[in-house]
């Protein structure tokens, strides 16, 4: 029996000496920082993570287990947002992150529930950094946990000292991830924005149809362009593209003011009453044609006779708002501000995702007042 008092006494020490180095030496907490430079304005990384149906596209847990099963809150993004997954025997297992804090444009607080086992604090920090090319944003991503003080507390240290190089390189895929598709979204900085989600329902509409041809770069280079030195083509071909565009706008400008004039007077000769303001809805736009029917929706019963006219509905279902206000010649930027929040946010588009405008300011004013709506899911 000597020799199993023996073993008592030698794991007695080994048990001692862990514990001691565990208490000692290894700390009570776990706290991992990982970082990356993303080329794309704070707004859009931003809305990479403050939605946890975007976030699922790079998690790493979603990386290492495509096949789990994924569970969200009805809640919208931001604050009191979760996510589940239940990868069953596999390596993953199940888990649950929590969205508990989120500061628009600067980051997000969340706490990640491992089964079980573990709970950590996540925390996604946005700073605008400066690169030769413009501003980019600096993502800051920590992970941390505290040790419980209880009888696994030992445990735990050791442990945070395994999980360490794994967390360590999830972090680092994550953050390759979020770069790759963050990167792949339009370079347009949409802060500030703050479009409204509603659903509108169809009027009776009279419209005059409208199509302008767009013209043409080509159009603009004559003979002193052909006959520039190749280093110099290049920039006369963007002053042609620049006036093709001021072309553009102003053939498109004075169609609708033609179809407007025509719009009112149809309606006046009809006895129609005026049910909404100035509607332009877009049917076609591309390099060969640019398409709208301008009018008004009205009350009153259908006209009987028209010439050239057209009636219809205005376009209705669920629709993203954005209201402009200010120079006509801003209008283009808002357009693109606009598209870039939806591909960020990831709002599908309903058919031909073309939008519509409501004008509200009077006709000839050069501060416009106009609402824009886009089709979505």
């Amino acid at each position: 029996m000597r020799w199993l008092a023996g073993l008592g006494v030698v794991l007695a020490a080994i048990a001692g000496a862990l514990y001691a180095v565990g208490y000692f030496l290894l700390p009570n907490t776990l706290e991992i920082t990982r970082t990356v430079t993303i080329e794309r304005p704070r707004a859009t990384v931003f809305a990479q993570v403050n939605d946890l149906r975007i976030v699922k596209e790079w998690s790493p847990v979603y990386a290492r287990d495509p096949a789990a099963t994924y569970t969200f809150s009805a809640d919208s993004a931001g604050e009191g947002q979760w996510m589940r997954w239940d990868g069953g025997e596999r390596q993953i297992g199940d888990g649950e992150l929590t969205i508990v804090r989120s500061r628009p444009s600067e980051g997000v607080y969340a706490v990640l529930r491992l089964g079980r086992r573990a709970s950590f604090d996540s925390d996604v920090r946005l700073m605008t950094g400066q690169a030769p090319r413009g501003a980019v944003t600096n993502v800051v991503w920590r992970i941390s946990a505290v040790c419980a003080p209880s009888a696994i507390n030992i445990p735990c240290r050791y442990m945070n000292l395994v999980l360490q190089r794994q967390i360590e390189r999830d972090l680092d895929a994550g953050l390759a991830l979020l770069k790759e598709r963050a990167e792949r979204l339009p370079d347009v900085d949409f802060a500030g924005l703050t479009p409204e989600f509603l659903s509108l329902p169809p009027q009776p509409f009279l419209y005059i149809p409208v199509s302008v041809t767009p013209a043409q770069a080509g159009e603009y280079l004559g003979p002193a362009a052909a006959q520039a030195t190749q280093a110099a083509a290049p920039a006369g071909e963007a002053a042609a593209q620049r006036r093709a565009a001021e072309e553009t706008e102003r053939r498109t400008a004075a169609a609708i003011e033609q179809a407007r004039q025509r719009a009112e007077t149809a309606l006046t000769s009809n006895q129609l009453i005026r049910a909404g303001p100035l509607t332009r809805v877009t049917t076609q736009f591309n390099d060969e044609r640019i398409s709208f029917r301008i009018g008004y929706p009205y009350s009153g019963p259908a006209p009987l006779t028209l010439t050239g006219e057209e009636v219809g509905e205005t376009p209705s279902g669920r629709v993203m708002r954005v209201l402009f206000e200010g120079e006509r010649a801003e209008l283009p930027a808002l357009y693109a501000r606009a598209y870039a929040y939806l591909e960020a946010h990831n709002v599908e588009r309903r058919g031909d995702g073309l939008p519509w405008e409501r004008v509200l300011s009077d006709p000839g004013e050069t501060r416009v007042r106009i609402e824009i709506f886009y089709p979505i899911q």
